[in-house]
């Protein structure tokens, strides 16, 4: 059956300057309409695209709440057309934490390796600091601090996907998602890199797996 979806923001008068994101589906004669983000947000875009893989389109949601912070702040939400409504396949940020499994490993000499505890991804690069940063001193000698970052295997990931799009990554007609972080160290301003993940939906266990990994680091402090 052809559906028919229209996103649309709407702006209660007197209230904040958020908009308020409405969706509203029709597909045969049943209409749904749902309010989707009651705290509102700066603009919301849907994509159509079979994640599950039972041949018929999902509907993937971005919102930007907010324009700052790294890249940005969004909520991504992944919905099924059901009777009656629908229902949250997927959010991030979710109510149950979901990470991407990205983790960042310092020693002397300024060596920085990332890795990926779910796809055995792993990048080493060097960026040198000077005064005041407080991981490695100008010999370039980790401090204690990094050392604790080190066993705790710890890297500031953005709690947020600045890039979440649908992608047929394998060719076989079902879609991956291809999400990315913006990621930082010792304060959300010391911008290190972005985390890259390509997404699939397990119909098995009924939750999201990272299957692809890749890490690209800001050039501009890198060596």
């Amino acid at each position: 059956m052809v559906s028919t979806v229209v996103l649309f923001e709407m702006r209660i008068y007197g209230g904040p300057l958020y908009n308020i994101p409405v969706i509203v589906v029709i597909f045969g004669d049943d209409v749904i309409c749902e309010v989707l983000l009651d705290s509102g947000c700066y603009f919301s875009a849907f994509y159509l695209a079979d994640i599950d893989g039972d041949e018929y389109s999902e509907i993937m949601i971005r919102h930007e709440t907010d324009s700052f912070g790294g890249m940005g702040q969004h909520q991504d939400f992944i919905y099924k057309l059901e009777s009656g409504g629908l229902r949250k396949l997927f959010g991030f940020p979710a109510d149950d934490y979901f990470s991407t499994g990205f983790t960042l490993a310092l020693s002397d000499d300024w060596p920085y390796t990332v890795e990926n505890q779910f796809t055995g991804f792993s990048h080493t690069f060097t960026r040198k600091t000077g005064e005041g940063y407080p991981y490695f001193d100008t010999q370039g000698k980790a401090t204690e601090d990094a050392e604790a970052h080190a066993v705790e295997k710890w890297l500031g990931v953005d709690p947020y996907f600045f890039i979440f799009m649908p992608v047929d990554a394998d060719g076989d007609g079902i879609f991956e998602i291809r999400a990315a972080q913006y990621t930082y160290l010792w304060s959300r301003a010391d911008y290190i890199g972005t985390a890259y993940t390509i997404l699939k939906w397990n119909p098995d266990d009924h939750a999201m797996h990272v299957i692809e990994a890749n890490f690209e680091t800001h050039d501009a402090e890198y060596e």
